[in-house]
């Protein structure tokens, strides 16, 4: 079963860094990549090892990189 992405209170959708990398086909290690280069956001920590990625803010830079 898939699993769907984390709404918090204010409506903003976290992903996973798996999630991520399923969605571009790369690997978990081309995501941690593509974040120190700039090419993507850095990810929010949730807690101390749950690091969430905001999908509007993955998806604007994404948009951004291909224009």
């Amino acid at each position: 079963m898939k699993a769907q992405p984390e709404k918090s209170n204010q409506g903003v959708q976290f992903v996973t860094v798996q999630e991520v990398s399923a969605m571009l086909k790369t690997c978990p290690k081309t995501i941690t990549r593509m974040v120190q280069r700039g090419t993507l956001p850095k990810p929010v920590a949730l807690s101390a090892r749950c690091l969430r990625f905001d999908l509007s803010e993955v998806l604007a830079s994404l948009q951004k990189a291909k224009a």
